[in-house]
């Protein structure tokens, strides 16, 4: 049998940290989190992600705003920049240009945080594409060692979700990345590449990031019924702590905005929707 021997602490050693130590709480408390909200176009994501609580900071790229922003803009504060740009020239304009508008959505990214209840980046792939961009003026490096090359990027963009992340915790804000999707692509039997006809979301190391981050994923769909109306849903891929239990899907109607992001938060929380308005 194995002898433990407690350990002597010496006194003169204890740090005055000590005193600072959190208790863990016992019941949820949080009003804020990281989410991510990913589907195709036209199913409903930015407007999901506009119905959380104000005042908003929207941080856009290509997306078609217009027309979704105005409802929401009449009844909350939202600030909204348009990032990125169309980068074209040689490899060394647009790189210069490229680090300009990365600089740009980084100060603005991080502002957003000292004023609004709700930062919404939509969407964080083509953030991140800037991001890539504006380090090495092109989608990816030409040559060199992978993670030499990403090293200082994947700092960068780790800083930004890590920023998001303490900002929930401290209940002061949340933060929604809109996400994109692709078509599923698989190996056929001689070695082809073939769709499979899902919608899938794009997954690169950066947007699993985003997804390790975020407490809740929402997946949008919008789909024509026999006659011949849209019918939007919400599917709840990662909701919080108690993901192994749940897995369900919220219909929407044929408006994407009968269901408001706190509604959601809400069911997944088992908290009352209205403590998430504000």
């Amino acid at each position: 049998m194995a002898i433990i021997k407690k350990r002597r602490v010496d006194p003169s050693r204890v740090s005055s940290i000590s005193v600072d130590w959190d208790d863990a709480p016992t019941e949820f408390s949080l009003r804020r989190c990281v989410s991510e909200i990913y589907g195709p176009s036209g199913s409903g994501r930015s407007t999901l992600a506009l119905s959380a609580p104000g005042p908003i900071a929207y941080l856009f790229f290509h997306e078609k705003v217009q027309g979704i922003v105005q409802e929401f803009a009449k009844t909350k504060q939202i600030k909204w920049k348009k990032m990125g740009g169309s980068f074209r020239g040689s490899e060394s304009n647009i790189l210069d240009k490229a680090s300009e508008a990365m600089r740009r959505f980084e100060d603005f990214y991080y502002d957003s945080f000292s004023w609004a209840t709700t930062v919404i980046v939509d969407t964080h792939n083509e953030a991140w594409m800037l991001e890539r961009l504006g380090e090495f003026g092109a989608p990816k490096p030409d040559g060199g060692r992978v993670d030499q090359n990403y090293a200082a990027i994947n700092n960068r963009w780790l800083s930004m979700l890590n920023h998001a992340r303490d900002e929930a915790d401290a209940n002061r804000c949340n933060t929604i990345f809109v996400g994109q999707t692709e078509s599923e692509w698989k190996e056929d039997a001689k070695g082809f590449g073939k769709k499979t006809g899902k919608i899938v979301r794009i997954d690169t190391s950066a947007s699993q990031k985003v997804y390790l981050k975020s407490d809740v994923v929402i997946r949008t769909e919008v789909s024509i019924n026999r006659r011949r109306e849209h019918e939007f849903k919400a599917i709840v891929d990662k909701p919080w702590w108690n993901s192994a239990y749940m897995d369900f899907e919220i219909p929407l109607g044929d408006k994407p905005d009968q269901l408001q992001w706190p509604d959601v938060m809400g069911m997944i929380t088992e908290t009352d929707a209205e403590e998430w308005r504000g």
